[in-house]
């Protein structure tokens, strides 16, 4: 509580997996949860936590071949702060589910150059922007039964590598 930068910051060699599970952050001028994998990276699995506000991004990831985040609670400080996520990742296989993301200032879920990425059963709202894809993925999107609202910028924005498929269905995306 009450860090000036990261309040959870895990760095593992490459191939290790990280497991953070059941915490609570809050009140952090950083990053809530940091994990970065070096070499060939290796998964992580982020579930039951809530990171209360962050102000920077409340989950940042680094090297992570595939990444499962479940049943977190995301708040940032709100305003219109540049660089501040809900969620971001790079080069990341990304399974989200069951997440409450709101008041970041950028978007709530920024993905670098992706993989895979499944979106499910989650709230996104009042954040700077939806869900972005910076650059394009190179693997399948899934996104459903999810609601994406009163976002400032763009709701939903995904780019694909060719011959990939983006699944959007059975959604609420409305006031953005």
């Amino acid at each position: 509580e009450n860090n000036a930068e990261t309040a959870l910051n895990i760095v593992l060699t490459q191939l290790k997996t990280a497991i953070i599970r059941h915490n609570t952050i809050q009140n952090n001028a950083g990053t809530g949860i940091g994990v970065a994998i070096s070499g060939s990276g290796g998964p992580a699995t982020i579930t039951d936590n809530t990171i209360i506000l962050c102000g920077t991004r409340g989950i940042a990831l680094s090297g992570i071949t595939t990444a499962t985040i479940t049943h977190n609670t995301l708040t940032g400080t709100g305003g219109s702060t540049t660089y501040h996520y809900g969620i971001e990742a790079s080069n990341s296989n990304l399974y989200l589910e069951h997440l409450n993301i709101s008041d970041f200032g950028d978007y709530g879920v920024m993905n670098h150059n992706g993989k895979d990425f499944t979106l499910k059963n989650n709230s996104i709202r009042d954040n700077g922007g939806g869900v972005t894809f910076d650059g394009y993925a190179t693997g399948n999107t899934l996104v459903e039964y999810n609601t994406i609202e009163n976002n400032a910028e763009t709701a939903l924005n995904i780019g694909l590598t060719q011959l990939k498929t983006a699944i959007i269905r059975t959604n609420i995306i409305q006031n953005n």
